[in-house]
């Protein structure tokens, strides 16, 4: 029967061979290696025929990984009537990745596998570095998935998209394990540069030396890729202190809560949901300031203080027992995977609108409401906004907005009646303006901040050219200034047209 036997070969030395991989060396008559660079392979007896993937590593170094190669050639070896014996560092499932291609490439043809496990790499590091892994809780990490990581960042399209994480949290002790050649050692040292600073200690282990004491090197991170130079070495980094993790999510929860805490701060231990409204709005009205102004680093800032409120919000839920920000994240990862099966599900669409349709549609099945509601449009947004968000949802109901504006006569009509029909009618314009700056695809909050925005700054730049020009302009009598002002207002320039903006269903 075709079979694939894959030997762990252990750290390095002889004597740390299991049992079984003895057994199995001893029956075999030839042997294929992912690398001959282990301490073991100068020990093999002459008889046994050595063929290794060096070579094939070093043509596919520059055109990604060789392990589906190899497990391709290793399970095509296999339909030989004496099978294949493939001998990896380690233990067979110690970060191998040309193991896992040819466990899962084996399965799709049906070919046993058979796994002799030997002394794990990582057990042997450990014990070199007199650690406690579950003590310290410590985390294994594949360098060439590291690695692979940055490739990919420098060809845009996973870092753009990805949605990933960072590869190592380093408020945690991590274990680096290397297989690779040393061409991708500076890209390993980048990625972990990136994550910790340049004079990070760090620890070496050489695995395939003989002696502990010339196996381990220390040093700061600076000096890794100088000092990563076997093909069997690991790099041991221990954890850097939360608050020094600026980068961490964790570290702003840890840092609301410990203001929080009993021994925290005092003006934030005195904050609730009420007292925080306003900072929310006001920190929400600041990011887009910074926004508008294109101030980029300013806007991140900004961000940061906006993503604050989120976590002291929930800090204050939980302190309660009503929620925690894991349920506010679960709320909307939720959420946005359930509402977009266009993407996350087998659902097609044709355009946006055919989204929109499908959004609503799930609200309402979400909800249990079966006819069209606006309740989930908050009273509390300001009125042009709301507005705009009542009717995108009437529009996909069948809503016709209205065609026809009042001119001001009109309104100036109806103001001789009384301030209430005055109200009803005025606000029953602003209503039509919203619909026409849908049809415009602009967004009118944003059209009536920026024409007050740009008011105020003419009106501001013609006081101080009246006042530099009459220092007693305010003696004047009110209607001299009025009409000082209006004058030089006509002949100040207008502002630019408002440029239109993408719509978004609200959620």
């Amino acid at each position: 029967m075709a079979n694939i036997t894959v030997v762990g070969l252990g750290p390095g030395p002889v004597e740390l061979l299991t049992a079984e991989a003895c057994q199995v060396l001893a029956s075999t008559n030839e042997l294929y290696l992912r690398t001959r660079h282990h301490p073991f392979v100068s020990t093999l007896s002459e008889r046994i025929v050595v063929r290794d993937f060096d070579e094939l590593i070093a043509g596919t170094a520059s055109s990604g990984s060789p392990d589906r190669v190899f497990a391709e050639r290793i399970v095509g070896l296999a339909e030989r009537a004496e099978g294949v014996v493939y001998a990896v560092p380690g233990s067979p499932l110690d970060a191998h990745r040309s193991v896992r291609e040819i466990l899962r490439c084996a399965d799709e043809r049906r070919v046993p596998v058979r796994l002799v496990a030997g002394i794990s790499l990582f057990d042997a590091a450990v014990q070199r570095l007199g650690l406690d892994p579950w003590q310290r809780k410590l985390v294994v990490l594949d360098a060439a998935l590291i690695v692979e990581r940055i490739e990919r960042d420098e060809e845009g399209e996973r870092h753009l998209y990805g949605g990933e994480g960072r590869v190592v949290d380093p408020t945690v002790p991590a274990m680096v394990f290397w297989f690779g050649g040393q061409e991708s050692i500076p890209a390993l040292a980048e990625a972990l540069r990136a994550i910790y600073p340049s004079d990070h200690p760090v620890y070496v282990v050489h695995l395939g030396r003989e002696t502990a004491e010339e196996s381990v090197w220390s040093g700061t991170l600076d000096c890794l890729p100088v000092e990563l130079g076997e093909p069997l070495s690991c790099v041991y980094l221990p954890p850097v202190d939360r608050l020094s993790d600026l980068a961490g999510f964790d570290t702003l929860r840890y840092i609301v809560a410990r203001l929080r805490a009993p021994d925290g701060c005092p003006w934030d231990r005195e904050q609730t949901h009420q007292s925080m409204k306003k900072h929310f709005i006001e920190e929400t009205y600041e990011a887009i300031a910074a926004l508008d102004e294109d101030d980029w680093a300013k806007f991140a800032e900004e961000l940061g203080d906006v993503v604050l409120q989120v976590v002291m919000h929930s800090q204050l839920a939980h302190e309660d027992g009503r929620f925690n920000l894991d349920d506010v994240l679960r709320a909307v990862n939720g959420k946005l995977i359930r509402r977009h099966p266009h993407v996350f599900g087998d659902v097609r669409v044709a355009s946006s609108a055919d989204v929109l349709r499908n959004w609503e549609k799930i609200k309402r099945s979400e909800s249990g409401v079966t006819r069209s509601s606006f309740a989930s449009i908050p009273q509390s947004m300001p009125a042009l906004m709301r507005a705009d968000a009542v009717q995108s949802r009437a529009v996909r109901y069948g809503w016709t907005p209205p065609t026809n504006l009042p001119s001001m006569a009109d309104l100036e009509t109806v103001a001789r009646t009384s301030s209430e029909a005055m109200r009803r009618a005025l606000g029953q314009a602003l209503f039509g303006l919203v619909a026409l700056a849908r049809r415009a695809d602009v967004d009118p909050e944003e059209a009536l901040r920026l024409a007050t925005t740009g008011f105020a700054e003419r009106l501001e730049e013609v006081l101080v050219a009246l006042h530099r020009r009459d220092p007693a302009f305010d003696a004047l009598g009110p209607d001299e200034r009025a009409g000082l002002i209006a004058q030089a207002l006509s002949s100040a320039p207008e502002d630019p047209p408002i440029p239109s903006g993408a719509r978004r269903a609200s959620q």
